[in-house]
């Protein structure tokens, strides 16, 4: 089931479908149906092979030169402050970590300082 929760969110978070949740059930809406309908299946085929294959590539070289992409300090001190909440047992979900990088901001706007509060943090 929370598989299905996160996969829907993706789904969402991308704009591929729309969800709505009532009371007795809910509405989930695929977002430009049409295109995900083929109306020759031969070619479509064809080109969904292509198509994997060229995405598949372009996919790895984007994952690449994200891996390799040197972290920042403040990146790094999010990183560790996510390490310290999971040792306490508590770990950060993804609208707590917003909520914190929103608070940060609202604290100030360089980065070495909010690197500084979560060094505080982690310490207390």
């Amino acid at each position: 089931m929370q598989s299905i929760r996160t996969s829907l969110k993706k789904l969402e978070k991308s704009q591929c479908v729309t969800n709505k949740s009532y009371t007795k059930y809910r509405l989930i809406k695929v977002n430009n149906w049409s295109q995900y309908q083929d109306t020759n299946k031969q070619t479509n085929k064809q080109l969904t092979n292509k198509q994997q294959t060229t995405n598949s590539i372009q996919e790895c070289k984007e994952l690449k030169k994200v891996k390799n992409k040197p972290k920042t300090e403040f990146e790094i001190a999010i990183d560790e402050f996510k390490k310290h909440r999971k040792l306490l047992k508590s770990p950060m979900t993804e609208l707590a970590e917003k909520k914190l990088l929103k608070k940060l901001e609202k604290i100030t706007s360089c980065d070495d300082e909010k690197v500084l509060v979560l060094e505080a943090s982690i310490e207390n």
